[in-house]
């Protein structure tokens, strides 16, 4: 493998330049920013003075709680603007990169770099910002709502990534990312939280500090950096006390900014964006539809649209309404505005959820009348991930379940349902929880009746099972 270019020279050679050192002190000196609580200038931090001397074409920075990642991201970005056409700051949705475009918006202002009237940022927080520099450079945020669409348009000099653990099929959004900065050999910059460490954003962390294709570096930035908040560092009580009570990886993965490998997930090893994500998976008319409802109110109310034939073991997780602070009836109302409403014949629902609805009765399952819902029984949480691990295996005739691109909740749980201590975590489940109870009702009532204890002899792909099509 051929030694990569640093970042300076790769950009020299299409004639383009990168801020020195000595540019990002001129211009930090003079950066004032009420939001940051900076009146005379930003000095970086230790982990992010390193991260910011990097001269490489990525840099991946993991921060501790309230460790300063944003201001970095921020102050980064706002160094590259004299040497920059186009800066993307992008994330899974506005409101993700707004704390880091204010930084660099008010460093902008501050430094003379941008006009006030140059500079939008919407009283919503989930709609774009952009800056227009006096020197013609674009600043905007983009979404990675439909991260094919969205990443077009000119080639950019610099993309931040905020918050890189939150984004499901990190690696194949990399990809396109590479894409987009080739022309301009321009900087990838990932920053997040330790300790929203999905196994992909885990993976590029630990690849970047090791020599890598991309040649990318890792730094880390622990809250106890900050002297000024405490001047002990590592050693002040809050830390010690945390450490004795969670341990030292927790205390790692939460204040020192490395992020931990997620080896708790509930679903390691059996989800795969890549293998069970097929963004060709369309609602069919032919085939018999059921949904799957776990309602929630500060939690998400969950409604999955599901598919299957008789005389095949396959099934299409084909459509998704996922929605927080709706009523049944509002809930109800969007779904029927799908094109598969009308066909639906049946479902589950869980027959308690309703507790903890704080509107209408706590047997939600009237409000979804005429539909047909089953809810004579809640299945044991091992037995619901049992069946969930069942579906989702990879075979030698590839996974059971299939699940669209458009069921944006199931994906995201999938990916980062963790245990919480020695059980599951009831945080960030309800739409697997929802189709978990479905898998259980619509197969085998053996395996409802709790015969399975073990929750590991997991029969993979389309091959025989245990399950029989009720």
């Amino acid at each position: 493998m051929d030694k990569p270019l640093l970042l300076s020279q790769a950009r020299a050679e299409v004639g383009l330049k990168t801020p020195s050192s000595e540019a990002r002190t001129l211009i930090w000196n003079r950066v004032q920013s009420s939001t940051a609580g900076i009146r005379n200038g930003y000095s970086p931090l230790a982990g992010a003075r390193e991260a910011h001397r990097a001269d490489a074409r990525g840099v991946a920075l993991s921060g501790g709680w309230r460790g300063g990642k944003s201001l970095y991201s921020g102050m980064e970005g706002l160094a590259w603007i004299p040497y920059a056409q186009l800066i993307w700051l992008i994330a899974v949705d506005y409101d993700t990169t707004r704390q880091e475009f204010t930084y660099l918006a008010e460093g902008a202002i501050s430094t003379g770099l941008a006009l006030p009237q140059n500079v939008h940022i919407p009283m919503n927080r989930y709609q774009p910002c952009t800056l227009r520099a006096i020197n013609g450079c674009i600043v905007e945020t983009r979404t990675l709502s439909d991260f094919r669409k969205a990443l077009t348009a000119k080639p950019p000099d610099l993309i931040i990534v905020c918050e890189p653990g939150l984004i499901d099929n990190l690696t194949q959004v990399m990809e396109l990312l590479w894409g987009r900065v080739s022309e301009k050999r321009g900087c990838i910059i990932l920053a997040g939280t330790s300790d929203e460490s999905s196994e992909e954003w885990y993976q590029i962390w630990e690849g970047w500090n090791h020599a890598s294709p991309e040649g990318g570096k890792s730094f880390s930035i622990a809250t106890w950096d900050n002297a000024y908040r405490f001047p002990k560092g590592q050693e002040e009580r809050e830390f010690k006390i945390y450490e004795e009570k969670y341990g030292h990886d927790a205390l790692m993965a939460h204040y020192g900014g490395i992020p931990s490998v997620p080896s708790n997930l509930i679903l390691k090893g059996y989800w795969s964006h890549e293998v069970n994500v097929d963004s060709s998976i369309e609602f069919d008319k032919s085939k018999p539809i059921e949904i799957a409802i776990d309602p929630g109110y500060d939690s998400h109310y969950v409604v999955e649209a599901i598919q299957w034939e008789y005389n095949s073991p396959r099934i299409w997780m084909v459509d998704e309404v996922a929605e927080r602070g709706l009523t049944h009836d509002e809930v109800r109302a969007l779904c029927e505005a799908r094109p598969w409403w009308r066909y639906v014949t049946g479902g589950v629902i869980d027959p308690y959820a309703g507790e903890n609805h704080p509107f209408g009765s706590i047997m939600p399952v009237y409000y979804w009348e005429p539909v047909r819902l089953r809810l004579d029984y809640r299945p044991r949480v091992p037995t619901t991930i049992q069946s969930l691990k069942e579906a989702l295996a990879d075979g030698k005739d590839g996974p059971r379940m299939g699940v669209s691109d458009r069921c944006i909740r199931f994906i995201y749980e999938a990916a980062r349902w963790r245990k919480d201590g020695m059980n599951p975590s009831k945080k960030k489940c309800d739409a697997l929880k929802a189709t978990g109870y479905w898998l259980v009702d619509h197969f085998g009532q053996e395996r409802a009746l709790g015969v399975h204890d073990e929750e590991d002899n997991v029969v993979i792909g389309g091959g025989p099972s245990d399950f029989e099509m009720v």
